[in-house]
């Protein structure tokens, strides 16, 4: 972690690890780089074990595979969109930083100019 958040001109308007902040951006977009290239592979082993499984037919793997064919059709939908959520709130997230430190270089020279 920086040692101390940005303070332009000791006015203490940043209140933000910029740096650190900005990293952390990267690492949740990079997260979906990860997911988004496991993910198929991940489905595909799932699918093929699939394949190969019997759960037989008593009573407890009927419940199971009944509870189990309900999330099998949402789990892929659902997974298709975490890489690209994640790449939005890592792009949101550096967009963030830098907005946050133009306005505070567009905004320190007129609140300096009003101590004066």
């Amino acid at each position: 972690m920086s040692p101390q958040p940005v303070n332009f001109g000791g006015v203490g308007d940043i209140e933000m690890y910029p740096d650190d902040t900005f990293r952390a951006a990267q690492v949740i977009y990079q997260a979906g780089t990860i997911f988004g290239n496991a993910f198929p592979g991940l489905l595909a082993a799932i699918d093929h074990d699939e394949q190969v499984v019997s759960t037989g037919f008593d009573a407890l793997s009927i419940a199971y595979r009944d509870a189990y064919n309900k999330y099998k059709e949402v789990v892929p939908k659902r997974a298709a969109q975490v890489a690209p959520d994640l790449y939005d709130a890592g792009n949101r997230g550096r967009l963030g930083v830098t907005k946050y430190l133009q306005l505070s270089e567009q905004e320190q020279p007129a609140y300096m100019n009003s101590l004066s």
